[in-house]
């Protein structure tokens, strides 16, 4: 358990790494897109990329959140042991 956890927080700590340069470019990218939508240029490659850039910007912050809760755990756990 307490390896599943330092996993979860490595992965955490990686995607917060993660975000600070690829959020801001998915956001740059996503403006694009949805400029473009709006002209009605290529919709169905459009729709496509807006998926997958949520899809990531999901993934990011799920994989902090996941490794900001598993150091509460870990953090719980060393304290109750005490």
């Amino acid at each position: 358990m307490k390896n599943i956890l330092k996993s979860r927080i490595e992965k955490g700590e990686k995607a917060i790494l993660a975000a600070e340069y690829i959020l801001p470019l998915l956001k740059t990218y996503e403006k694009e897109i949805f400029v473009s939508l709006e002209k009605g240029e290529n919709i169905r490659k459009l729709h496509g990329m807006a998926y997958i850039i949520k899809k990531i910007d999901d993934d990011i912050k799920r994989d902090i959140s996941h490794g900001e809760d598993a150091k509460k755990m870990l953090i719980n756990k060393s304290v109750n042991k005490e």
